[in-house]
C-alpha cells in the first residue's frame, strides 16, 4: 500500500498457498437451466394462443430456442433502447413458402457488420412447436411495419418492443403455471 517491496509476496509457500485459494474460492456464475424441448411442450399447453402478449411470448421463446439466438439479438435491455441494427425486426423474417429465412447483421462474433448471419427455419405442422406458425399467429395478433421490432405487445393503443425484463418474467409465470398444474413440489 505504501509502494514498498514485499519480499515475502515471492515466497514459494506463499505463492502456493494463494493459488490453492483461488482454487478453492472460485468465481461461478449462476446459470439457469437450460429450457428443454419438454419444458416448451408444457410451457405451450399454458398458453393461450389468441393472447396478443401471449403469442408474441410465445414466438419469441421458439426463435430463442430454434435460432439459439443470445437474447441482444432478439429484444432489447428496455423499451428506449432498442437498436434496429442489432435486434431483430419485422423485414429481417422473410417467409417463403415453408421456410423462414431470420437475418442477423449483428450478434457477439460479428460487431462489426462485415458479414450477414442468415438462419433458416423450416416450417413443422406435426409439432405444437412449430416456430413459423408462432410467428405467422403473432403478425396476423399483432400487425407492425417492417422496421419495427420482431417482437412487440400493445399497450396503450401503441405498440412496444418485449424487453429482455418482459422475456424473463414470461418465463418465470409460465414455468410456474406449468409446475401448479402438474404438482411439482421441488422443481429445479
Amino acid at each position: 500500500m505504501l509502494d514498498k517491496p514485499f519480499v515475502h509476496l515471492d515466497e514459494f509457500s506463499v505463492k502456493l498457498l494463494l493459488k490453492g485459494i483461488a482454487r478453492e474460492k472460485q468465481h461461478l456464475p449462476k446459470q439457469a437451466l437450460a429450457i428443454t424441448v419438454d419444458m416448451l411442450l408444457d410451457i405451450n399447453r399454458v398458453i393461450n394462443h389468441d393472447d396478443p402478449k401471449q403469442c408474441t411470448i410465445w414466438c419469441l421463446f421458439l426463435f430463442a430456442f430454434f435460432l439459439m439466438a443470445r437474447k441482444s439479438n432478439l429484444v432489447p435491455d428496455s423499451k428506449m433502447s432498442f437498436d434496429i441494427d442489432k435486434q431483430l425486426t419485422r423485414n429481417k423474417v422473410i417467409l417463403e413458402g415453408n421456410i423462414a429465412i431470420v437475418i442477423f447483421n449483428w450478434s457477439k462474433t460479428i460487431q462489426m457488420g462485415n458479414r450477414i448471419l442468415k438462419i433458416p427455419l423450416i416450417e413443422n405442422t406435426s409439432s405444437a412447436l412449430c416456430p413459423l406458425r408462432a410467428y405467422r399467429n403473432m403478425c396476423k395478433l399483432i400487425p407492425a411495419a417492417g422496421d419495427s421490432p420482431a417482437f412487440l405487445f400493445p399497450s396503450k393503443h401503441k405498440l412496444v418492443p418485449v424487453t429482455y425484463t418482459d422475456f424473463q418474467q414470461y418465463i418465470k409465470e409460465f414455468i410456474s403455471k406449468v409446475v401448479s398444474l402438474k404438482g411439482v413440489v421441488n422443481p429445479r
